[in-house]
């Protein structure tokens, strides 16, 4: 089964949780097959003995077990909450990792509140699957193996009638697993799509203030629930359909075996203790065969997941070499042209870079500028020409290092990530030194002192426009890189924190590459290029 040898990897990471999971199952799937016939054992004695310690010797027996059951069930329900956590979690995190090196442009247009939603939901539905209805087969299948040999051991026919009903089970299932599937895909691409709508909604406060959208977007959730209601209806009718078509098929086994009990006990063919073997048995057997029907049920939503997360895992992950660089002396761009669709954006460009230089990027709005800074730096792949970092090719270096290690980037629109200003302008939290340095000389000390002691998880709400540009300008010259990359710098920014920029921008002059994507006429003047798209 795919599903299963897609999990495996992640149980052997904790094989010996698992293992003890089901060894705890088989000690306790030994204890349910042992007390029917305990149990029965009793009423025959009972019946045929006057002595009292009869009665005692076997409370004191069901004590002993039933109390060892509850003992072991609880162990194995607190190991199986562990496993699920884990597995799930290892699932969950891989996944992550997988569509975090995907490329920027599968990104486009997607909602990411959408895609977080599907990864946990497919992710817990997967191993919830294998975990449980999986590893429970196991149990299952001997209980069915085993309370089918008892009962042709204890009665022949009865057995034969149970026999029977297998290939009612099986109709049952063929008949179902295609609406199903269907019903639970349906299910599961709504409830993320509603889903998204609410954190976009949320995510969103301000404007929906500001705009006085509070009638369009109630609307809107209104007519996401609504979809999502009448596939959460559907999906609930067919598996009630499902589980009371086999409910109606137990029902109507237990009463004939009722029927063909009553009228062997009353004509002397079978003792009550036999009867209650029996009736212990056969609903093992009968429940065995529900169990297999339920099995098919979870097999089909799980495989909702499974399709879903190998959909994730067949978008191809964004190129990357091999190659990793010692520093960045120079960039050459040769013949490089970038389209959008049938869009030409950039066209043979053919320019060289070189370090103790200042490159100003310059052109209209939807020029390509903010495009061109993705290609260089290795978010893009898409383009056709050659860009070389020192003599090596872009497309053979390990993208992933050369940003950590080489670039630094300014975006136009910072993105405060941390949960405290040290941690984002100080990403390595290595060098206090400078992190210290460029946090005074850019002003920005009593943000450290305002929000980093105290438990403010919501300080990047507070901050200006100029604070936050100021801040993502700390963390990138705290990296301290040979490359350093600034969109629009001065966008939310003061002219007194203008004059400062460009005071440190023509200290580190001599040390860096440094690329400026601006309008500003203060930041084209001090470049030594201008590159105009």
């Amino acid at each position: 089964m795919k599903i299963i040898a897609f999990l495996i990897t992640y149980i052997k990471k904790h094989k010996r949780q698992v293992s003890l999971f089901m060894l705890l199952n088989l000690v306790l799937w030994a204890i349910s097959i042992l007390t029917p016939f305990i149990v029965g054992e009793y009423i025959d004695r009972v019946v045929e003995s006057d002595d009292r310690r009869v009665i005692l010797v076997a409370v004191i027996s069901l004590a002993v077990v039933w109390a060892l059951q509850i003992a072991l069930s609880y162990f194995r329900n607190m190991i199986s909450v562990k496993v699920n956590t884990l597995v799930g979690y290892s699932v969950n995190f891989e996944l992550i990792e997988y569509i975090k090196r995907l490329p920027v442009q599968y990104f486009a247009g997607k909602d990411p509140a959408y895609i977080n939603s599907r990864v946990s939901l497919d992710s817990g539905s997967v191993t919830g699957f294998v975990l449980g209805s999986v590893l429970g087969l196991v149990t299952t299948i001997l209980t069915f193996s085993l309370s089918l040999t008892i009962m042709f051991f204890l009665n022949i026919e009865i057995a034969l009638m149970i026999c029977l009903i297998f290939p009612v089970y099986i109709l049952i299932y063929y008949k179902f697993k295609d609406p199903l599937y269907d019903a639970g895909l349906k299910v599961a691409e709504e409830s993320n799509t509603f889903f998204s709508t609410q954190n976009k909604q949320i995510s969103n406060i301000k404007p929906i203030k500001q705009h006085d959208l509070n009638i369009e977007t109630a609307e809107e959730l209104n007519v996401g629930f609504s979809t999502l209601y009448k596939a959460t209806i559907k999906n609930a009718r067919l598996g009630y359909i499902f589980n009371n078509i086999d409910a109606i098929v137990r029902y109507m086994a237990n009463m004939i075996i009722f029927i063909y009990s009553g009228v062997q006990i009353i004509e002397g063919y079978m003792t009550i203790g036999q009867f209650t073997m029996i009736n212990s048995y056969s609903l093992m057997l009968i429940s065995s065969l529900s169990v297999f029907l339920g099995f098919g049920k979870s097999y089909r939503n799980s495989l909702v997941s499974f399709n879903r997360i190998q959909e994730l895992y067949s978008t191809a992950q964004e190129e990357n070499g091999s190659v990793e660089i010692d520093s960045v002396d120079c960039i050459s761009i040769s013949n490089l042209s970038f389209c959008y669709g049938d869009k030409s954006i950039l066209k043979n460009l053919n320019f060289k870079m070189n370090k103790g230089n200042i490159y100003a990027i310059v052109g209209e709005n939807g020029s390509g500028k903010s495009t061109l800074i993705d290609i260089i730096v290795g978010l893009r792949h898409e383009y056709s020409g050659e860009i070389k970092y020192n003599s090596t090719d872009l497309r053979e270096i390990e993208t992933y290092s050369l940003r950590k290690r080489h670039i630094a980037i300014v975006e136009q629109e910072p993105t405060l990530y941390y949960n405290k200003v040290m941690e984002h302008v100080n990403t390595t939290g290595i060098d206090n030194t400078a992190a210290d340095y460029w946090i005074n000389r850019l002003d920005l000390s009593y943000l450290v002192s305002s929000y980093d002691s105290c438990k403010n998880q919501t300080w990047q709400t507070n901050l200006s426009g100029g604070e936050k540009q100021r801040l993502t300008i700390a963390r990138a010259l705290i990296k301290n890189t040979d490359v350093l990359v600034m969109d629009e710098p001065n966008s939310a920014i003061d002219n007194d924190s203008l004059q400062l920029l460009i005071d440190i921008i023509l200290e580190l002059k001599n040390e860096k590459l440094i690329i400026l994507v601006t309008h500003n006429k203060d930041l084209i003047s001090i470049s030594d290029f201008v590159i105009r798209l």
